[in-house]
């Protein structure tokens, strides 16, 4: 994602997910499925609201506000979540996808963190992704 938010003009991929990030024979990641990408010029901010999949959705875009790349940010927050703890995003909820955008919109709600204890849930880790949100 990175290379791709260095390009001029950058590309927003607007749908990362985990099914959107497959790992070829050397078990390098490669980002597919590039149907919800946009170019963005410098300066420009995108517009188009509610573009992707809500569980991994910055909640700017949720919010129909203007973005840039820093919503895929986001989502990659919530993948390496969900790579440290082996949990999908709010499972432990009982919320279906309209009541999480909601949520996630007005900050009330974030994946669940992993365990401080657990050997993967280093401070900085916890940290990278807190960041990425």
């Amino acid at each position: 994602m990175r290379h791709l938010h260095e390009q001029t003009p950058r590309v927003l991929h607007r749908d990362l997910k985990p099914s959107n990030v497959l790992l070829d024979a050397d078990s390098r990641a490669r980002v597919a499925d590039l149907g919800h990408a946009r170019f963005l010029p410098d300066g420009a901010q995108a517009l188009t609201g509610e573009t992707g999949t809500y569980v991994y959705m910055a909640p700017e875009v949720i919010r129909c506000e203007p973005y840039t790349e820093k919503c895929d940010v986001y989502s990659f927050g919530v993948m390496l979540n969900e790579l440290v703890t082996g949990e999908h995003p709010y499972i432990d909820t009982s919320y279906g996808p309209s009541k999480i955008a909601l949520e996630v919109a007005d900050g009330k709600l974030r994946p669940k963190l992993p365990e401080s204890d657990a050997a993967v849930a280093t401070g900085a880790l916890v940290d990278l992704i807190c960041r990425a949100w």
